[in-house]
């Protein structure tokens, strides 16, 4: 941990930390870039990336074969990165989650099938509930 040229830097293992310093004033990765683009905040307080493909590889590597048809079992194998980012709004706060699927794969028929929620949807939900989770998919069109 340190800082370099006003940016507080923060990093595990060897080495992360002088790559990560090499890069300031650089072009920004593509990911960066993409994130920015497809994931627009007012005034944004944090942006995370994890680069999915890589960290099954390792998973795989590193957990053999028992690891392997876990993240197949959950449809994961399906997931090449995941982006979030909050901040704050005209309105509050806002934080929002990317997920990159393979084009073909389960996982992206599962989220295709989501449909857009109405007040209905929430209609069950009493209103002193502590915590609600509401979502609107057809299982029958992710098993076919």
């Amino acid at each position: 941990m340190g800082t370099h040229q006003g940016y507080l830097i923060i990093s595990t293992g060897d080495g992360p930390a002088h790559k990560l310093m090499s890069r300031i004033g650089k072009d920004a990765p593509l990911w960066l870039v993409e994130a920015r683009e497809s994931l627009p905040v007012e005034r944004r307080s944090t942006i995370s990336y994890l680069d999915v493909t890589r960290l099954r590889a390792l998973g795989k590597q590193f957990g053999g074969l028992e690891v392997a048809a876990v993240i197949q079992g959950f449809g994961l194998d399906d997931i090449q990165s995941v982006i979030s980012t909050s901040g704050l709004d005209g309105k509050g706060s806002i934080q929002t989650i990317h997920i990159k699927t393979d084009a073909n794969g389960r996982l992206k028929k599962l989220l295709g099938s989501f449909k857009p929620l109405t007040a209905q949807d929430f209609a069950s939900i009493p209103p002193d509930a502590a915590f609600a989770n509401v979502a609107n998919i057809n299982f029958a069109d992710v098993l076919d």
